[in-house]
């Protein structure tokens, strides 16, 4: 697999928040790739959940495991009641890893909705309004507003923002000299690495994005090949990167 071969398995780089990428990195290991972390965004807590926040509400809605995360620990640093109310109650989340990553922080009923956004509000749209509202504790960027029919009621609540991180590492822009791939979780992500491919002056690696919005600023001029994951999660992102890895290897 020319340079990959060479030097061990080829580089993928991985520019999520540091936790996050290191869930990332683990299972970028098993397919066989040399995960390189180089997080371009960071967490900044810019609010806390508070027990009026799930009054009237028969529901809470989480689009990213940060969130789950964060409500989490606000409720473990509330009163017991307030813990079981976020905890025990039902979690409707955006697909299969933020529900995954709610089960890990104690959510005892997380149900995904298996995919995106739309699939979400589908979900959401065979609840009673009249049991009341559900809450959407989110970040401060969201690809959209979510909505639900019916007459539900979504309220929201933001615990956190996405802020840009350090500059590429010195260890990532050396991969980008040889022969590597790059994963990129969201459009913010695209964005700043499309910048920092202009800073730095080099080529673009072989780039998998979970969806066509997180594509679209690397495909901008000057236009990059990105390929897109057949579904916006994880597993499918890292399903397009394994078959590019032994297509590649096989050729070796």
């Amino acid at each position: 697999m020319g340079d990959g071969d060479a030097a061990g398995p080829p580089a993928v780089l991985i520019f999520r928040p540091f936790e996050e990428a290191r869930r990332t990195a683990a299972k970028c290991v098993r397919i066989g790739l040399r995960p390189i972390i180089s997080p371009l965004l960071r967490y900044e807590r810019t609010g806390r959940l508070t027990p009026p926040d799930l009054i009237g509400v028969q529901a809470t809605v989480f689009t990213s495991g940060a969130a789950a995360f964060f409500a989490a620990k606000d409720a473990a640093a509330g009163p017991p009641v307030f813990q079981h109310a976020l905890l025990l109650g039902p979690a409707y989340c955006v697909g299969d890893a933020t529900s995954a990553r709610a089960a890990a922080q104690g959510y005892a009923t997380p149900i995904s909705a298996g995919g995106d956004a739309a699939d979400l509000e589908r979900a959401l749209g065979a609840l009673d309004p009249a049991k009341g509202a559900v809450l959407h504790i989110r970040g401060e960027h969201v690809a959209r507003r979510l909505t639900a029919g019916g007459g539900l009621e979504v309220r929201e609540r933001i615990l956190y923002a996405a802020r840009r991180n350090a500059p590429l590492s010195a260890e990532a822009i050396a991969a980008l000299g040889g022969s590597c791939a790059a994963l990129v979780h969201s459009r913010r992500i695209s964005e700043i690495f499309a910048e920092e491919l202009v800073r730095i002056g080099c080529g673009a690696p072989e780039i998998f994005a979970m969806s066509p919005r997180a594509a679209a600023p690397l495909q901008a001029p000057p236009a990059r090949s990105v390929r897109i994951a057949d579904r916006p999660n994880e597993a499918a992102l890292l399903d397009q990167l394994q078959r590019w890895f032994y297509k590649n290897r096989q050729k070796g």
